[in-house]
């Protein structure tokens, strides 16, 4: 397992919002399991504060979306974006594009 901390940052010049995420990747069987959590930081309501936000499972075939509907709102569309970002940019997969800053690896476990 490694666990990532990254920082989503707004494109808007008038708007220099900022989300900081921690991102957790696990290797089970044949699937890969990317978590997106909220970090600790106080953008957040102390009710989402290190809840999952997304999970991507990525079986080698498709992608999928653990209980998640099929419609995404406006919320869920930045957060998979965020998400998607870090596995193009990190993991190196080309069929993502995005852009987010990723501030450090906070541990890495080997299971």
């Amino acid at each position: 397992m490694i666990k990532y901390q990254v920082i989503n940052e707004s494109n808007d010049t008038e708007s220099a919002e900022s989300h900081e995420y921690n991102i957790v990747v696990e290797k089970k069987s044949q699937d890969t399991v990317y978590s997106l959590y909220y970090s600790d930081n106080s953008v957040w309501s102390s009710a989402l504060i290190g809840q999952l936000a997304l999970q991507i499972i990525d079986n080698g075939n498709e992608v999928v979306f653990p209980e998640r509907s099929c419609v995404l709102d406006y919320t869920e569309t930045s957060e998979l974006f965020i998400l998607l970002s870090f596995i193009n940019n990190i993991e190196h997969k080309s069929i993502y594009d995005g852009k987010i800053k990723v501030i450090n690896e906070i541990k890495t476990f080997v299971i």
